[in-house]
């Protein structure tokens, strides 16, 4: 209010009322004076000249008009209470129907300043219902949007707004809840919608006062859209061409966030620094310098942004960018792999700032740069410290996610899975919820818990169906099933992994898996099928060739011999190099041996051996190389390659046999000398296995013949074990023999009966040592116990009861 106005007010207060009107007059005058108080602001006046005003004209027609003014005025200073009850005084008298609607709006207002918003709600929906001509009624509208948006009730607040704009287009009113809408859904964070409002907002409007904050929503839902440019444009509309306020250079460091979002660092840097250079406030400073030095980093240029940094960490360490810069420039670390400088970096962070939002990210980001170091145990506990602090599922869940990675890698399984299962149990909606479904699943069948290993990954197709893991699942359940032998739930498993996800790197590998399903299930011919369309597949790759290889053995499973021989031909001459090559001539060799097709046997064994040195099927074939020239006759020449085995592959499984059949073969050349040398070298190679047990009977069959038949049981007492076997019944049997050659009776009677004694069950041996101790007896003229030897053995009816009968029948005709 102007000068000469206050000299006008003064005037007319100290002016005596008998020098201006009469009574009656004044007080009119009175109560246009308070009106005119209270519409310039001064609500104090206003109050005391409408108390005034009652006091002198209580029943005046201006009585109810008065009440409503002296309530605006307490309304205005804040006597809520004292407003409520003008409100309601006048609302609640029947002969005041014509004030009734702008009471209860004023009562709405009230409330509404009181945030009792369901009062308000009630209020306005009496005026809405009940006054259609009242002219508070789009008012009413008005505050039950917001009252709406008080509550939350986004969507109730956001369709009154629009009634506002439909019902009264003429009304000011609606020109601002076009504003609020807009307003309204970005609040919400429904920011496509509110771009869309305010867009059109400013095309209906364009001369609005509120241009410049339109824009500026519009340009922070852009941004919160990731529509940068967008954003850029919006933002750029929002600030003015004069002077700039210190909220304008505020939308420009957004333009700068913008251009960073984009990736054009440069533009970023000089909005981050014409901001830096128009403004006093600290923190936007700070923020300023932050975004250089993020746009640094981006650069490459660490050591520039190692300096912003640490310049917003030592500068402006009260603002609230300090702790961000400490984040940052732990990424910044971590980037140059200073693993140890990250975790100094945070734990000066956690010292300075022990109570910041980015608690979480500190202990998560030292979690990994402790895992980069390799130390495991100190990452777990980072990683459990996330899961303790923070508020962000995304963080708390990464955080579970690596510790049950951890333990996994560590073979800690049980720790895994628990890891993992939280996860399931606390967070099932998690975008990493899938991944751990399927790591306890993995986890299982790297345990060999098939079954549970199942029913984890089948819970993965039925709870996680749009999961990106799916293509995984279904493959590794087809390994699972297969490894159970259930051939035809694998060849499903494979077959859906084709079927549905065609783009997936596992589906060429699904082909041949799928083929190799159907194979194991003896279908051959659909077998044959997959292998064609994966050859297919890929011309020239490792797939290719192990689908080549697969369709060969399919067709050799038919019986479609010349099929496979042809396959397989044909795979090592486009091929010779593959890595499969030295098993399919391998197979040859086999082929052609179990053939009896010898030379052609002993001609691919040999290639295997020549084209293929550094292969792991060299030493098999040498082996089998050795067995084939043996059946060709060539013993010398076999002898040879046996001995190549044992000498230069001691690590193959072929070793050992291959010295047992060395020393047999030198035994049936009459090279017994030599055969006992080998025999005796493979007892010390193989101590307390059946190699050596052999080797000792060998090397006693040796002696036996010889004659050195001492020799011959000691090696036989070696060969010997405690179990019960026609094996060892044998060499019982060889032992006693010995003694019978050494014309020891007394003993090799015992060790006859030793072998009808522990060895019942061997029909064959202790049927003979029966015999035998019975030919022994009477050789000692032992006639009686040789009597009950052959009744014994009359009574088995085997083969040698007929020669113990007939002797029965001697016997006791000489006795």
């Amino acid at each position: 209010m102007n000068k000469i106005l206050r000299l006008i007010l003064v005037f007319f207060i100290l002016l005596p009322t008998n020098l201006t009107h009469s009574a009656s007059e004044g007080n009119e005058d009175s109560f246009l004076f308070a009106q005119k108080a209270l519409s310039d602001g001064f609500y104090d006046l206003a109050e005391e000249k409408l108390y005034s005003f009652l006091k002198s004209q209580p029943e005046s027609a201006f009585k109810y008009r008065a009440h409503l003014l002296l309530g605006e005025t307490f309304y205005q200073q804040n006597k809520l209470k004292k407003a409520l009850y003008e409100f309601k005084l006048v609302a609640e008298d029947p002969n005041a129907a014509e004030f009734i609607d702008e009471a209860l709006y004023w009562q709405a207002e009230v409330y509404f300043k009181s945030a009792d918003y369901r009062n308000v709600l009630n209020l306005c929906q009496t005026v809405i219902d009940e006054y259609s001509e009242s002219r508070y009624r789009p008012n009413c509208f008005y505050l039950t949007a917001w009252s709406y948006y008080r509550l939350g009730k986004y969507n109730e607040a956001v369709k009154m707004f629009d009634s506002i704009i439909e019902e009264f287009p003429l009304n000011p009113l609606s020109i601002k809840a076009s504003f609020d809408v807009g307003e309204c859904l970005y609040n919400t964070r429904q920011y496509a919608e509110a771009r869309d409002r305010l867009s059109k907002f400013l095309k209906e409007y364009p001369l609005t006062e509120k241009r410049h904050d339109a824009f500026f929503i519009m340009g922070e839902s852009s941004f919160k859209l990731g529509d940068y440019k967008n954003a850029i444009a919006s933002y750029k509309q929002a600030v003015g061409t004069e002077d700039r306020d210190e909220k304008e250079i505020y939308v420009l460091y957004n333009v700068g966030r913008c251009y960073y979002e984009l990736g054009e660092y440069k533009e970023a840097i000089g909005y981050f620094k014409y901001c830096k250079e128009k403004t006093v406030e600290e923190d936007l400073i700070a923020a300023c310098l932050l975004g250089i030095g993020e746009c640094m980093m981006r650069m490459l240029k660490y050591k520039d942004a190692d300096a912003y940094f640490l310049k917003v960490i030592s500068d402006y360490k009260n603002t609230e960018w300090a702790d961000d810069s400490y984040y940052w420039l732990g990424e910044l670390y971590f980037k140059q792999k200073r693993y140890e400088d990250v975790i100094k970096t945070y734990e000066r962070a956690l010292r300075d700032f022990p109570e910041t939002d980015l608690l979480d990210s500190f202990y998560y980001n030292k979690g990994w740069a402790y895992l980069e170091l390799e130390l495991d145990m100190e990452a777990v506990s980072e990683f459990r410290k996330v899961s303790r602090v923070s508020r962000n599922e995304e963080l708390i869940v990464g955080s579970l996610c690596r510790i049950g990675d951890i333990y996994e890698r560590l073979k800690m399984p049980k720790e895994a899975i628990s890891a993992y299962d939280t996860i399931l149990k606390d967070y099932p909606r998690s975008a990493w919820a899938d991944y751990a479904q399927y790591q306890i699943g993995a986890i299982l069948s790297a345990e060999d818990n098939v079954d549970a290993a199942i029913l984890a990954l089948e819970s993965m197709v039925l709870n996680f169906s749009e999961s990106n893991l799916l293509d995984k699942t279904h493959y590794k359940l087809g390994f699972l099933y297969s490894r159970m032998g259930k051939f035809e739930a694998a060849a499903n498993e494979f077959k859906r992994v084709i079927e549905k996800f065609p783009n997936s790197p596992l589906m060429p590998g699904a082909y041949i898996q799928y083929g190799n399903a159907l194979y194991n299930a003896a279908r051959y011919k659909d077998a044959i099928e997959v292998f064609k369309k994966t050859i297919k597949l890929d011309v020239n790759g490792q797939i290719h060739e192990t689908a080549r290889y697969q369709l060969g053995w399919s067709y050799y499973r038919m019986g479609n011999v010349n099929e496979a021989l042809r396959t397989f031909e044909d795979m090592l001459k486009t091929n010779p190099d593959s890595n499969l090559s030295p098993g399919i001539q391998f197979w040859f060799g086999e082929y052609f041996y179990n053939s009896g097709k010898l030379s052609k046997a002993e001609k691919r064994f040999r290639q295997v051996i020549a084209d293929y040195p550094k292969s792991d099927m060299v030493d098999d074939a040498v082996y089998w190389l050795g067995w084939t020239l043996h059946e060709e006759g060539k013993d010398h020449q076999a002898v040879e390659e046996l001995e190549k085995l044992f000498n230069n592959y001691l690590d193959s499984p072929w070793a050992k046999e291959a010295m047992i059949k060395t020393g047999s073969i030198l035994a049936e050349l009459g090279r017994d000398k030599e055969a006992v040398k080998v025999y005796k070298k493979a007892t010390l190679r193989y101590p307390n296995t059946i190699f050596e047990r052999t080797s000792y009977r060998k090397m006693g069959e040796i002696y036996k013949k010889q004659g050195d038949y001492l020799k011959a049981i000691e090696c036989f007492k070696k060969a010997i074990t405690a179990d019960e076997n026609d094996l060892n019944a044998g060499i019982q049997y060889d032992i006693a023999e010995c003694y019978e050659k050494m014309e020891d009776y007394q003993k090799s009677g015992i060790e006859y009966l030793r072998v009808t004694y522990l060895y019942p069950k061997s029909i064959f041996w202790s049927a003979r040592a029966e015999l035998k101790c019975g030919s022994i007896l009477e050789t000692q003229k032992k006639w009686e116990q040789a009597v009950r030897v052959y009744e014994k053995l009359v009574q088995r009816n085997v083969n040698e009861s007929e020669i113990a009968k007939n002797r029965l029948e001697w016997l006791r005709s000489k006795m």
